[in-house]
């Protein structure tokens, strides 16, 4: 057991190297009570945390994975916890800040197959819930729940939660009894120039009125059925409303038609002119909302994140705010046509070329999303990606909130943070305003 980093761990070895046989015994009964994963102190680093998973095995465990971008998220013997000589006992430790916030697997007897190594997406997506597994040690859990109207989506799982000591909280994702809450209204909506159907869910604040009330601020989400559930975007309306922190606002959230997300949500010509021709008519004809598109907002997390900031440069006069999480700037055309352009940032690319447009950008970003992309070369990855749009966005001398978050590619934070975005949006809207006057 060298180099543990862990001091409990080093104490538990010194116990162990001693011949105090029971002090496994008495560690495993303080674990059990208190929970993993542990934190410690850094000597000398207020800032950084000793943090260690652990796993209880037995004769039939052969390895134990742990799966998170905490770690290589392409190089799984990068997360493979290290078992204690002549016990069961299975650990792995990490140095991190005190504020993470994300989640993880702890995967038993894992086949140690990599996504890389498999053609097809539905093997792949296979695989990918084979290793969401949930820490038995951690009570902290974060549900996927099962879209029942959906056969062929996701089935409902779980994944534990590392919340760091210093974790910001989050205030605006649990549902309160004491409050107002907003009405929901599920449609299917048909397109003749996607030719496909979608659900929309229409979300009105409560007290909301038709008519003879002005027209309410408007939210477009996509993902829809994530940003029903996953990311409870009703609930976090419903707060932010109470507090005082946004103005009543009507929310569309639009999901995506079958097999058709990255056709769809990544820059083409078609869904723009969909949400111009045939949604927001259709909106406007059913809900009392503003044609101001400085009231008007548009987010998305990953692909979303993109498509919230393509479908704005193409309609700025629809939408003037755009709320990007963990945005997919990396995209180019040649993921979904291998004989078009594939240098990345190819929609990066478009706002440099582009006149200055009336638009206001919120983007957020995970400290964990600085592993580089394979296929995109050296360097490349979703953090590095975002600050490039960050650094354009700001040379072309648009508005902009910019905020870092340490965590990962995870609705855990975009549930908050499209929270956090809708209340910097509105504040710099205001300032906008304001220097106009």
């Amino acid at each position: 057991m060298a180099n543990i980093e862990s001091p409990r761990l080093q104490k538990l070895q010194a116990e162990l190297e001693a011949g105090d046989f029971e002090a496994l015994d008495t560690f495993w009964k303080s674990i059990e009570a208190e929970g993993t994963p542990i934190f410690e102190p850094v000597e000398g680093n207020s800032e950084y945390f000793w943090v260690t998973f652990l796993y209880k095995g037995d004769k039939n465990t052969q390895n134990v994975l742990f799966r998170s971008l905490l770690v290589d998220w392409e190089n799984l013997s990068a997360g493979l916890l290290t078992r204690v000589p002549y016990t069961h006992l299975w650990y792995l430790t990490r140095k991190v800040r005190g504020d993470i916030l994300t989640t993880y697997s702890i995967v038993p007897n894992d086949s140690l197959l990599p996504l890389s190594a498999l053609k097809t997406e539905k093997e792949q997506m296979e695989r990918y819930f084979e290793m969401s597994k949930t820490d038995p040690l951690n009570s902290e859990t974060f549900l996927f729940p099962k879209d029942d109207n959906d056969p062929d989506g996701w089935p409902e799982f779980s994944l534990s939660i590392l919340r760091g000591p210093k974790a910001a909280p989050q205030p605006h994702v649990e549902k309160r009894a004491d409050i107002p809450h907003g009405e929901v209204k599920e449609s299917k909506f048909k397109s003749e120039i996607l030719g496909n159907e979608r659900r929309v869910w229409v979300y009105t604040p409560p007290g909301y009125e038709q008519k003879g009330h002005k027209p309410y601020h408007f939210l477009f989400t996509f993902d829809g059925g994530s940003y029903m559930t996953v990311v409870p975007t009703p609930t976090v309306l419903d707060n932010l409303l109470a507090e005082g922190k946004i103005p009543p606002m009507v929310c569309v959230m639009v999901d995506n038609a079958k097999d058709a997300r990255a056709n769809d949500l990544p820059p083409n010509e078609n869904f723009p002119r969909f949400v111009r021709e045939e949604l927001m008519p259709w909106v406007h004809e059913h809900y009392n909302i503003t044609d101001d598109p400085a009231k008007s907002f548009i987010a998305g997390s990953s692909y979303g994140g993109i498509a919230s900031t393509w479908n704005a440069l193409k309609n700025p006069d629809i939408f003037g705010n755009v709320l990007s999480q963990s945005g997919s700037y990396w995209w180019h055309p040649a993921v979904r046509d291998p004989k078009d352009d594939n240098e990345p940032g190819w929609l990066i690319r478009q706002f440099v070329e582009a006149e200055r447009l009336p638009l206001n950008f919120y983007l957020d970003i995970g400290l964990l999303e600085n592993k580089g992309i394979s296929s995109l070369g050296e360097g490349m990855s979703h953090h590095s990606m975002n600050r490039h749009m960050r650094d354009v966005l700001r040379a072309k001398g648009y508005p902009l909130t910019y905020v870092e978050y340490n965590g990962g590619h995870d609705y855990l934070w975009w549930r908050q943070t499209l929270a956090d975005g809708l209340i910097a949006l509105l504040s710099t809207t205001d300032q906008v305003k304001r220097k106009k006057k």
